[in-house]
């Protein structure tokens, strides 16, 4: 690749790493291309990268109602939500090995996931013991504003994302111990959100 402009976009330079193995073709005008198609901020690129995932999601679920029948669709989104639950709380417990066994542990990988990879949400934690917490999620739920979209949301149960808390409790090996539940206190067309999870001690 040649060397990078100082007209180039911010974000395309923080993320040359990326790039720095990308061989154009030399008639091509590469830089009017970056300039063309790629993101201009970090904000911009988190928003595509959370739309993508959240369209991906979207698109299997309507082939999946289409292939085996709408009402497949909910056990195919449960399971896929509890095993990314569960893989990602792999994924940071070994990072930090040390997280706590108990409500608040599994309130910290909710954390974990909305820094990481779903930024329409907020959050409120409005308790945090050992035994018992409860978080306040708002915002846009991204998974239902594409299969709302797409004309599927009625044939969801909404949050939709329950199955991914309870993995995440699962993979600490909590299953036995704490019982996750979320109510949904408002979703309108719009996509915008009030959820809240329960965590407690049984």
């Amino acid at each position: 690749m040649s060397s990078l402009s100082r007209e180039l976009p911010d974000i395309f330079r923080q993320s040359a790493f990326f790039r720095a193995q990308d061989v154009y073709h030399p008639y091509m005008d590469w830089q009017t291309l970056v300039h063309d198609f790629y993101p201009d901020s970090l904000l911009e690129l988190t928003q595509s990268q959370s739309s993508i995932t959240a369209s991906f999601y979207g698109q299997m679920l309507k082939q999946a109602g289409e292939l085996f029948g709408l009402e497949r669709m909910q056990e195919l989104s449960s399971r896929t939500f509890y095993q990314h639950g569960k893989s990602l709380a792999q994924r940071h417990m070994a990072r930090k090995p040390e997280l706590e066994r108990n409500a608040r542990g599994i309130t910290t990988l909710v954390l974990a996931a909305i820094f990481t990879s779903n930024p329409e949400y907020r959050f409120e934690i409005l308790q945090f013991d050992a035994g018992h917490a409860r978080i306040r999620m708002t915002g846009v739920d991204r998974y239902h504003r594409i299969t709302h979209a797409l004309g599927i949301d009625q044939h969801l149960q909404w949050p939709v994302n329950g199955d991914f808390f309870t993995g995440l409790r699962d993979e600490l090996g909590l299953a036995e111990l704490y019982a996750i539940s979320q109510q949904l206190k408002y979703l309108d067309e719009s996509s915008r959100c009030d959820y809240e999870i329960d965590i407690r001690a049984i």
